[in-house]
C-alpha cells in the first residue's frame, strides 16, 4: 500500500523542480506559490481520499492537481494567509481563476471496468494503484500537464476589470 509520503517524495522528486524552473519559489506540502507583480499562481494536488474511494471506486491515494490565480488587486471577503516572512500565501480555493489539470495519459484502461462510466471516464483524477506501482508514471503526467496545459493557461491575459464587473452582475462573463 503506498503512503501519502511515498507519493510526496515522489512529488518533491518530479514536480517542485519543474515548478522551480517556472518560477515558483514557496512550497509547503502539496502547495506552491509564484509570485509576480499583480498575482500569485497556486498549485496545488490532494489524494481523492477514503469517502471519494468510496463513493466512486478511485484509490484513495489517486489525485488531483489544480492551478489557480490569485490577483493581488482583486477585492476579496476574506483574509488571505500570510507566513512569517509576510508572503501572502492563498489557499488555490480563494483564487479568482481556477483550473484543474486534466491527464495527458490515458488511463482508462487501468481502471475498474464497474466503476460508473461517468467517473471511469474522468480525466480529472489521475488513478493511482493501491500498491503505488504506477505512482510515478502518475507524477510524472502531472508534471507534463503542468507544462502543458497548465502554464498557457495561467499565461493567458485575463482581464480583471471585466471579471470584477462580472462578479457583481455588470458585465458578461464572456467579456471576461
Amino acid at each position: 500500500m503506498i503512503t501519502s509520503g511515498d507519493i510526496n517524495k515522489i512529488l518533491k522528486r518530479v514536480v517542485v523542480p519543474t515548478l522551480r524552473e517556472i518560477g515558483f519559489s514557496k512550497f509547503k506540502g502539496r502547495v506552491a506559490w509564484r509570485y509576480l507583480d499583480d498575482a500569485i499562481w497556486v498549485f496545488h494536488t490532494k489524494a481523492v481520499g477514503n469517502y471519494f474511494s468510496e463513493v466512486t471506486g478511485f484509490p484513495p491515494s489517486s489525485l488531483t492537481a489544480r492551478l489557480g490565480i490569485f490577483y493581488l488587486d482583486f477585492p476579496g471577503s476574506h483574509p488571505v494567509k500570510t507566513v512569517d516572512d509576510g508572503l501572502l500565501i492563498p489557499d488555490e480555493s480563494r483564487c479568482q481563476v481556477r483550473y484543474g489539470l486534466d491527464n495527458i495519459a490515458d488511463q482508462i484502461a487501468i481502471r475498474n471496468p464497474e466503476m460508473r462510466e461517468q467517473d471511469r471516464l474522468r480525466k480529472d483524477i489521475w488513478w493511482v494503484d493501491r500498491d503505488g506501482s504506477n505512482a510515478e508514471a502518475v507524477v510524472e503526467d502531472i508534471r507534463r500537464s503542468i507544462l502543458e496545459y497548465g502554464v498557457p493557461l495561467l499565461e493567458k491575459p485575463y482581464n480583471t476589470r471585466a471579471a470584477q464587473l462580472e462578479r457583481r452582475g455588470l458585465a458578461d462573463p464572456r467579456s471576461c
